[in-house]
């Protein structure tokens, strides 16, 4: 999955549930990256170096940012435990996005190239 942004200068990311019943989680910590596809075979660029965050937080903003149309920001989440031990997750990619959707066309029935008409009948369609 993709997230998309219209705020080019903020990255949120929230996160819940995280736990380690043997020694409890002793950090957090993010990144933020940019990279050259949405892609697994992508290259990453590191934006915000590791931002290390007490046991306490549930969330995280990247302020002050310029993104950039057609680059996909991702964020890496870190978890320690109090033993050491630690994960490294990756967000779905974050897309800044000012386009608006392209007009279509809307048409009663199944059929696009033969729109059906209502006339003067809330019962039937003919």
């Amino acid at each position: 999955p993709v997230t998309y942004t219209v705020d080019n200068s903020t990255i949120q990311v929230l996160w819940e549930d995280y736990d380690d019943p043997e020694s409890g989680i002793e950090t957090f910590e993010v990144s933020l990256w940019n990279s050259s596809s949405c892609s697994d075979q992508n290259i990453q660029t590191l934006l915000h170096d590791w931002i290390e965050l007490t046991n306490n937080y549930t969330g995280y903003s990247f302020v002050d940012l310029q993104l950039e149309e057609d680059t996909p920001y991702i964020v890496q989440f870190k978890v320690t435990n109090k033993a050491g031990l630690y994960t490294i997750e990756d967000s779905p990619p974050v897309l800044y996005d000012l386009s608006t959707p392209t007009r279509g066309k809307v048409v009663a029935g199944n059929d696009f190239l033969k729109e059906q008409v209502w006339f003067s009948s809330g019962k039937a369609v003919s």
